[in-house]
């Protein structure tokens, strides 16, 4: 399930769990923008893939309602 929570630096940030590991991932809002719209570097793909797996199925989930 995905969610915008509120972190000790009070910066909105996105939360959403891996369906596969389970594994939870927190991301500030302003990093997964900049994902989305390609400005953020990606050294390592399978650094990544947890996290892009975790945000592409909480907003599969969202879309499914």
């Amino acid at each position: 399930m995905s969610d915008i929570v509120k972190l000790d630096d009070f910066r909105p940030h996105f939360q959403a769990t891996d369906p596969v590991t389970g594994s939870v991932h927190v991301l500030p809002v302003v990093l997964v923008s900049d994902m989305v719209y390609g400005r953020t570097k990606i050294d390592s793909i399978e650094e990544w893939q947890p996290m892009v797996r975790a945000l592409l199925f909480a907003l599969l989930q969202e879309v499914a309602g």
